[in-house]
């Protein structure tokens, strides 16, 4: 019955959702991916045919791009991403003596070092800010989030689609959340480092938005289905 259809229909949407969510977490395509699907009709006594295929946007080249690409492009990102932790070990920046406040702070400033933000909001992923050294907030969460999970510290994306349209990073620890907004952390050119430093590395969710009123005049909404039920 139709019935039966929307709801599988429904289903489907949202599994994608969940899915992309997650993958974009940690590695992120920071392409813009679509889900299609053809439900067959389903005989008496039969099954349903399912067919199932993504599409992925990418919005520096202006062209589509297909699952191999992205695989390509996230296994070279992640590789990028091991080096520079190790790099980090290597030269006694990071070092497992840290706190996990700690180990996230000189993340923190490294992603501050070697990515400048992109005014022209071509460069979404995190192969963009670690191999082409610029991005958007999405490509900064993603750099971020990776350097610090290799380093040993939890790190997963909150994002706010109703008034910022942001992507930024949060942390549970010693038994609070913090987040950590490495973008905001990185406009220097109209701040200095260490004052959006002290307004967005490693606040809480009541501080964060208290930093979003003074420097942008409006707090940020963070979405439910990016957060967890503690920053409700």
């Amino acid at each position: 019955p139709d019935s039966a259809v929307t709801d599988l229909s429904a289903t489907l949407k949202n599994a994608f959702k969940y899915a992309s969510r997650d993958y974009y977490e940690f590695y992120s395509t920071g392409t813009s991916r679509s889900l299609s699907y053809y439900v067959s009709s389903i005989p008496k006594g039969g099954s349903a045919s399912i067919t199932l295929s993504t599409t992925g946007y990418d919005y520096a080249s202006g062209s589509l791009i297909d699952d191999d690409t992205t695989r390509r492009t996230n296994r070279d990102f992640y590789a990028v991403c091991c080096k520079d932790v190790a790099s980090l070990y290597e030269s006694g920046k990071l070092t497992s003596a840290m706190t996990a406040k700690e180990k996230a702070d000189v993340l923190c400033n490294y992603v501050h070092q070697n990515v400048k933000y992109d005014y022209n909001f071509k460069n979404y992923s995190g192969y963009c800010a670690a191999v082409e050294g610029t991005a958007v907030c999405e490509g900064y969460t993603a750099f971020y989030n990776c350097l610090c999970n290799l380093a040993g510290v939890p790190m997963e994306a909150a994002t706010d689609n109703k008034v910022l349209n942001h992507a930024w990073s949060w942390t549970y620890s010693d038994g609070t959340y913090y987040n950590v907004d490495a973008t905001f952390c990185d406009q220097d050119d109209e701040w200095s480092y260490n004052d959006m430093h002290s307004h967005y590395f490693w606040v809480t969710n009541e501080q964060m938005k208290q930093a979003d009123i003074e420097t942008n005049g409006k707090a940020r909404e963070l979405d439910s289905d990016s957060i967890p039920y503690a920053f409700k």
